[in-house]
């Protein structure tokens, strides 16, 4: 179908016809633009949670370190002298 046609095509619908296809393609673009935002979004949570999971292997062994530090520096002189 050329340029041509579908100009001739939709001078003939009627205003009712005309509006219903509009409305039609209003929502297939509308559908069309949320699958392209989701397939979006599914990558940005993908390198999301690789850069958190990133990020807690590196702070994980940090913090547990720390953990165990201010453990043994809060218990009283004669506990860590008695381990």
């Amino acid at each position: 179908m050329t340029r041509t046609d579908l100009t001739s095509v939709l001078r003939r619908l009627d205003d009712t016809a005309l509006a219903a296809l509009l409305h039609e393609l209003g929502f297939e673009l509308y559908r069309r633009e949320i699958a392209r935002w989701r397939v979006f979004a599914d990558v940005a949570d993908e390198l999301t949670d690789k850069a958190t999971f990133a990020a807690r292997a590196r702070l994980t062994p940090v913090v547990t370190t720390m953990t165990r530090k201010v453990r043994s520096a809060r218990r009283p002189r004669r506990m860590r002298a008695a381990s």
